[in-house]
């Protein structure tokens, strides 16, 4: 059981990485994501309830995209499905835990990893089916351009802000499960936060015909990024939101949901190697 569940997040991770090679419309990425949802079944990872909440997930998307009439049902139909798949609120998944309640440093809060189906799958398909990838070289060129022209006020701001509220110190290491680590928030967490948070809720805010959409938009997004961040306590709802800030600022500025993504890992990556992570236990 445990190789099939381990084969279902080498499926999905397959899946998230079609999305950027040529052929993209061929459906790969759609093949790969019917094997990890039949490879979740077979291996308890996931019961009923939770492959067909992914299945209407994926059609209320489908019919957001064609039915006029009812588009503002189907819209909060994916942000109340899509908000509850990011809390982890979803019946019918079963976690893997892959690392547990490990301390990187003496004076830090434990910390798990768990892989999530529903919410992965649910980032995965509002990226497969929403949001406009880099394909070619000069799209990744001039969004790298204008992801890393930010980057640096993005994180100078952000640690300096987790420091001032002591919630990180200064604490370099060269942290265990490091690929591990690097792999998951990549492309399990930012794709699936940045796909919706961003690529959905943001994206389709700021399409009102409004001077200050863009501007809502990116609050909004930001809001509800900090919301479900709730079980960090409250400083951890503050940081995130304003992280959402930033995040969905260099979002509207490249309109690239790749520069969101980049940003919001190269943040908890530079957290994780040279500050507390994640965070203090006080």
């Amino acid at each position: 059981m445990m190789l099939l569940t381990y084969s279902l997040y080498i499926a999905l991770l397959i899946s998230i990485i079609t999305l950027w090679l040529p052929g993209k419309k061929t459906g790969y990425w759609k093949f790969f994501l019917l094997l990890a949802l039949l490879l979740s079944f077979f291996s308890g990872a996931a019961h009923l309830i939770g492959i067909i909440a992914i299945v209407l997930f994926y059609d209320f998307l489908q019919q957001y995209h064609s039915s006029l009439r009812r588009k503002y049902f189907y819209w909060g139909a994916i942000f109340v499905l899509g908000f509850a798949f990011e809390i982890d609120k979803v019946p019918g998944f079963q976690p893997l835990w892959v690392i547990n309640q490990i301390q990187f440093t003496s004076d830090a809060i434990p910390f798990s990893l768990g892989f999530n189906l529903g919410k992965i799958s649910a980032g995965l398909i509002l990226l497969g089916t929403l949001l406009p990838l880099a394909s070619n070289g000069s799209d990744w060129k001039q969004l790298l351009q204008q992801t890393f022209s930010r980057l640096p006020l993005t994180l100078v701001s952000l640690t300096l802000l987790s420091m001032a509220l002591g919630y990180i110190r200064w604490e370099p290491k060269l942290p265990p499960h490091l690929p591990l680590w690097m792999m998951s928030n990549l492309f399990f967490t930012c794709v699936a936060e940045e796909g919706f948070f961003r690529g959905f809720l943001q994206q389709s805010l700021s399409k009102y015909n409004h001077r200050s959409a863009p501007l809502i938009a990116i609050l909004a997004s930001a809001f509800f990024f900090g919301l479900a961040h709730y079980q960090g306590g409250i400083y951890y709802i503050l940081l995130a939101a304003i992280a959402g800030i930033f995040y969905g600022w260099i979002y509207h500025v490249t309109k690239r949901i790749e520069a969101s993504m980049i940003t919001h890992f190269l943040l908890n990556f530079t957290q994780l190697l040279l500050f507390t992570y994640p965070a203090l236990n006080r």
